[in-house]
């Protein structure tokens, strides 16, 4: 779970964690940086917000994963 305080998800944040189901990233996140969820395989990736909304989405926050991207936008 990431909080809804939380602004940024850092470098690596969830790298590597295969056994991640799914993720919700909060609308208050304004960041997600490089490799953030590098090889998380089987992950959800759940949006709250559109991607236009976000300071910065790294180009390579989902390198290497093979998740499904969810868009899960609330009009905002």
């Amino acid at each position: 779970m990431i909080l809804k305080s939380c602004k940024d998800i850092g470098y690596y944040a969830f790298s590597g964690c295969v056994k991640l189901k799914k993720v919700v990233i909060p609308e208050s996140v304004d960041w997600i940086w490089d490799s953030a969820f590098k090889s998380c395989w089987r992950a959800a990736i759940i949006l709250k917000k559109r991607e236009s909304k976000f300071n910065v989405i790294s180009q390579d926050a989902f390198s290497d994963c093979r998740c499904r991207y969810v868009k899960e936008e609330t009009g905002n």
